[in-house]
């Protein structure tokens, strides 16, 4: 297997688990919401908490992501094996 090969590979698989921890934070963050405040205030509407979880989801796991890549990055050296810089310092010609 080529070193792109395996670039993509890993980029595609990087990808599916950023969306599965999006999708899990969300719901962690809405069934928060569901089990705390809105037990408390009952919402006239759904929309502003999904919202605000959906956002909340997408940062967070945005943060965990990048965090993740620039330590499995350090650990496996994954600038070696598929090419893909993790780390913020610049790339050495």
């Amino acid at each position: 297997m080529t070193n792109k090969e395996r670039t993509v590979l890993f980029v595609l698989g990087a990808t599916m688990l950023n969306l599965i921890l999006t999708l899990a934070i969300t719901v962690a963050v809405f069934l928060s919401y569901v089990v705390t405040i809105a037990r408390i205030a009952p919402p006239r509407s759904v929309a502003l908490p999904l919202g605000i979880s959906f956002i909340a989801g997408i940062l967070l796991s945005n943060l965990i992501y990048k965090r993740l890549l620039v330590v499995l990055g350090r650990r496996y050296n994954l600038e070696e094996k598929f090419g893909v810089h993790t780390s913020r310092q610049k790339r050495q010609p």
